[in-house]
Order: structure tokens, then C-alpha cells, then sequence
């Protein structure tokens, strides 16, 4: 038995000595150093992003001839605005009007969710001549003015906003939660209109879809190429003669190597796999059991390749011969995958039972074909 272990061990030793190796290895590095500091923290769900506004051409026009104090709300927000926002507004629908093109509305629109978003800890915001008594507004704004002064500021801000989308009805978008991304102690640009538990679902449908592209023929030439060289360096002169010196079978012999890359490239990808688990459980709070399955599930399909690696190599004995021709392989298997789904589309799928009635005292079925 120690002989083979001893083959087994030779072959981790000619896998580190492969350049390509140690490529993968930063890379992975540098993957986890970035992910890392990712986390997602639930912002104020009262502050404005540019995505609530809807109607912005009919917003920014709404805000502009709110002018005279019987416009009510609209007046109300427009005089807590600042001259120099209220002077780029005039400016950019003169341009609409001269047919300038909607893209103007862009960053007056975000000019918009800063002076809005500087009026929510207003605590003068509110004033009955402008938006009406508590009674005809609507029930949270009534629940929040009939609280005894002063409010928190985050029952201010929530106040405030309501009020907003009451002086713009259809204009801006009801208050949800909302979510800032941080990587390390920076925002990552504007708070995204979703709950954190909503962010987190789409980070998994990433993971999902990253898995796939790794597990894919991305991870697997990439372990191949790394551990190519394991079956034609055995034959090199010295090196079969030093192997063969020893008490063992050639048959048990070539399969120590085989096992001895297959060990190699799982402890690699399980660097990464776990790697990304940890992360993600600490930093995100998705302690993902399925992740953890993708180890055994690219071990495998590495093997299926790795297996012809391994037949080329010792066959032609040369390493590059080996990879083009798992890279055949795979293409093989991808047509044949390609031409399945065509035939199950276009011959098998109309022709599949859809439906079986009783008419009668009989059966009928029905297919896609009708």
C-alpha cells in the first residue's frame, strides 16, 4: 500500500509544480478577498431613490406650476426647495419643450432625491393649510400626527415621505424597504429599492448562476489543465523506470495517479467552495447546505473528463494532446446535449400525451399537435 500512496503523493507534488496551479490559487485568493467584505445593510426605508420617482416628466411639470399657495401640497414642497433646484428645473423643461431629449431628466431627477430626501427630518413639513386636516389623509399620517411631539426622527422621516407621496399621488412610488450594499465601509452607489431579504434571494440566484458557469467547462479545462501533465510524466525517461522499480501493478499504478489529481483538484475547488460558504454565511446570513454540494458534484464531473485526460495521456504521452482532446470531448457531449434538446423540442414534445378526457363511454387524448 505505501507504494501507492507514495504515487499518489508524487502526483500532488507535479501538480504544485505547475505554473497554472498557482494562478488558480491567486485567483481564488483574490475572489474571496474581494467577496468578503460585501455585506447588505438595511437602510431607511423612508429615503428617496431615484427609482421611486414614476412620471418624472409629469413630476418635475407638477413641481414647477405648483407656484401659487392654492396648489396646495405641491406648493407646500416646492417652497422648501432650493432656488438653484427650482432654477435647473425651469431650465431643463424649456429644453424638453425645445425637443432635447428625455435624458435631461436624469440628473435633475437625482438633484431631486437630494433636496428631497433633506426635507424628511423637517419637523415643520407638515401644516394643515397646505395638505388639509389630519382627518382626510391617510391613516399612517394620522396615526404619526396624533403622536405627542416630538417624534423620533425616523417617525419624522417616515411622516414626511407619506406626506410626499400624498402632495404627488401616482408620482412617487409608496415607501418600501430599501438596501445599501457595503464593501468594506463604503456604500455601493444608491440604496437599492429591496428588503434585505429580497437582496439576499438575488444573491443567491448569482451564486446559482456562477456555480453553473464554474461547474461548467470554465472549472473543469481549468483543473484539466493543471493536472494534464500527471499520466505523461510518468512515462519520461527515469521516471517509469524509478515507478516500476518497486513491487506494484501497472493497472494499480495508473490509477494511484488518477486518484492522486482527483484528491488534488478537490482540495483545491473545496478551498474555494468553503471558502465562499464561510463568507457568505457570516457576512450575509446564507448558510447554504446546497453550496456545499456543488464539492462532490465537480469532483465528479472532473473525473468523467480527468478519465480521458488520462487515457490520452497514456496513450500519446504528452500533455497538450490530452487537454485538446478533453476540450473534443466536452464538445461532443455539449452537441449531443444541443441535438437532444432540438429532437425533444421540435419531435418529441408535440406528439407527448397533454390531456386524456372521457367523452362518452370513451377515452380521447390530446397533444401539442391537437
Amino acid at each position: 500500500m505505501r507504494p501507492y500512496l507514495a504515487v499518489i503523493k508524487d502526483s500532488f507534488r507535479e501538480a504544485i509544480d505547475s505554473w497554472m496551479l498557482y494562478i488558480v490559487l491567486v485567483l481564488i485568493t483574490l475572489l474571496l478577498a474581494a467577496v468578503a467584505p460585501l455585506t447588505v445593510q438595511p437602510d431607511n426605508p423612508a429615503l428617496l431613490v431615484v427609482a421611486d420617482f414614476q412620471d418624472r416628466q409629469g413630476l418635475a411639470r407638477m413641481i414647477a406650476e405648483a407656484r401659487s399657495p392654492e396648489a396646495g401640497a405641491p406648493h407646500r414642497v416646492r417652497s422648501l426647495l432650493s432656488q438653484g433646484f427650482l432654477d435647473s428645473l425651469s431650465e431643463t423643461l424649456a429644453d424638453l419643450d425645445k425637443g432635447e431629449g428625455p435624458f435631461r431628466l436624469f440628473p435633475l431627477m437625482n438633484q431631486l432625491r437630494q433636496e428631497l430626501n433633506g426635507l424628511l427630518p423637517r419637523t415643520d413639513f407638515y401644516t394643515p393649510e397646505a395638505f388639509g386636516p389630519p382627518e382626510k389623509l391617510p391613516q399612517e399620517v394620522r396615526e404619526l400626527l396624533a403622536r405627542p411631539a416630538p417624534l423620533s426622527e425616523r417617525d419624522q422621516m417616515v411622516l414626511n415621505r407619506r406626506l410626499m407621496e400624498y402632495a404627488f399621488p401616482g408620482r412617487i412610488e409608496p415607501m418600501r424597504g430599501a438596501a445599501y450594499v457595503w464593501w468594506y465601509v463604503v456604500p455601493i452607489g444608491d440604496p437599492m429599492p429591496i428588503s434585505p431579504e429580497g437582496l439576499r434571494q438575488i444573491l443567491m440566484m448569482v451564486i446559482t448562476g456562477t456555480m453553473s458557469w464554474i461547474l461548467g467547462a470554465f472549472g473543469v479545462i481549468t483543473a484539466i489543465v493543471v493536472t494534464a501533465p500527471t499520466i505523461p510524466s510518468m512515462f519520461e525517461a527515469g521516471s517509469i523506470d524509478l515507478l516500476l522499480s518497486k513491487p506494484v501493478s501497472r493497472s494499480l499504478l495508473f490509477v494511484s495517479k488518477f486518484v492522486g489529481g482527483c484528491v488534488f483538484t478537490f482540495l483545491t475547488f473545496s478551498y474555494m467552495i468553503v471558502g465562499l460558504w464561510l463568507i457568505l454565511g457570516m457576512r450575509f446570513g446564507i448558510w447554504s447546505t446546497g453550496l456545499l454540494l456543488c464539492i462532490p458534484v465537480f469532483l465528479f464531473v472532473y473525473a468523467i473528463y480527468f478519465s480521458v485526460s488520462c487515457l490520452a495521456g497514456a496513450v500519446w504521452r504528452n500533455s497538450i494532446i490530452s487537454v485538446i482532446l478533453v476540450v473534443v470531448f466536452w464538445g461532443v457531449c455539449f452537441s449531443l446535449k444541443t441535438v437532444r434538446e432540438l429532437v425533444e423540442v421540435l419531435a418529441i414534445n408535440p406528439t407527448r400525451l397533454q390531456r386524456v378526457l372521457l367523452a362518452g363511454e370513451s377515452l380521447v387524448a390530446t397533444n401539442l399537435s391537437g
